[in-house]
């Protein structure tokens, strides 16, 4: 009997899972959407960093936000390095914080992905527009406050299903 290592298909398997998300997020990203559906649609490559970070610590870390934070940087047209140090950022604090919040109930989680993503996306529009551009920033909250209601009740819908696919013997 001969034995077979199937853990490094798993992970190569995951690894094209990750790739592949992100390249649906980078297209949801900045394909043009009507305005009444960008006003509504999450914050896709930040959420699936946040994602992979909660749900794989172990593989996905900050220099995967770093490099998608650039590349979202690059293709959306934004100063280089804000999205990758937000990205990077957010990865960290879901890194310290990934059993805290493996022991929270889902609406806990909601609720904490929902502050998390609107403080990022605030963080974003300040790096972004300056602190000079402070009339432009108030228009942009009820749109912050939007995305960020729709991240995370995107995360329910990603919990329920990934949640039955992690081995219970995790921690």
């Amino acid at each position: 009997m001969q034995y077979i290592d199937k853990g490094a298909d798993n992970k190569n398997f995951i690894i094209v899972q990750i790739i592949l998300s992100f390249f649906i997020a980078f297209l949801l990203e900045t394909v043009p959407i009507t305005i009444n559906g960008y006003h509504i649609s999450p914050y896709w490559t930040l959420f699936f960093c946040i994602h992979w970070s909660f749900f794989n610590p172990n593989l996905f870390g900050l220099t995967w936000g770093w490099i998608i934070g650039i590349l979202i940087d690059v293709l959306t047209r934004a100063t280089i390095g804000v999205n990758a140090s937000i990205f990077a950022l957010s990865i960290y604090i879901i890194l310290l914080m990934h059993r805290q919040l493996w022991m929270f109930s889902l609406y806990q989680q909601v609720v904490i992905i929902f502050i998390f993503v609107l403080f990022m996306g605030m963080l974003q529009a300040l790096f972004q527009f300056g602190f000079t551009q402070i009339g432009y920033i108030d228009n942009f909250y009820p749109n912050l406050i939007f995305r960020s209601l729709s991240s995370s009740l995107l995360w329910i819908i990603t919990y329920l299903i990934w949640y039955r696919n992690i081995p219970k013997q995790m921690f």
